[in-house]
């Protein structure tokens, strides 16, 4: 029994949902950290998905690129975590992309380049000492 849960509430699943756990490797994705991309699965259009998705259907609901928290179970037991984002709207359901959120392990400084962080100094004395004689 697979239970996708949105912000903590399950979603409703179409009859027979499939959700693949094939990853890519996000190595060489130097734009942003992202982590495991899981290819995306499909919502029906229902009034408690419509309600866990912010409404995106909605002519006056805001159209950013929202990221909302997603959990997925498989028979109770949590399988992974991360945010989902909406790929595309249909007449009858949405298509979601899942991924791990690891760009947010940096904190406040992940999107700050690295020249802007101040790191600290060393005192020269400091460096000599631990270099020994």
């Amino acid at each position: 029994m697979l239970d996708i849960r949105i912000d903590g509430l399950s979603a409703d699943l179409m009859p027979g949902t499939i959700v693949v756990l094939e990853r890519f490797n996000p190595l060489f994705d130097f734009d942003q950290v992202r982590g495991s991309l899981v290819y995306g699965f499909e919502l029906p259009i229902t009034p408690t998905n419509r309600r866990l998705l912010g409404f995106f259907d909605h002519n006056q609901a805001p159209k950013v690129n929202r990221e909302f928290r997603c959990e997925k179970y498989v028979h109770g037991q949590l399988l992974e975590q991360g945010v989902v984002t909406i790929r595309e709207e249909k007449t009858d359901s949405v298509s979601l992309f899942f991924t791990q959120n690891l760009n947010e392990i940096f904190g406040d400084y992940q999107q700050l380049p690295l020249s802007q962080i101040d790191f600290g100094t060393v005192p020269a004395s400091t460096i000599t000492a631990l270099a020994g004689p």
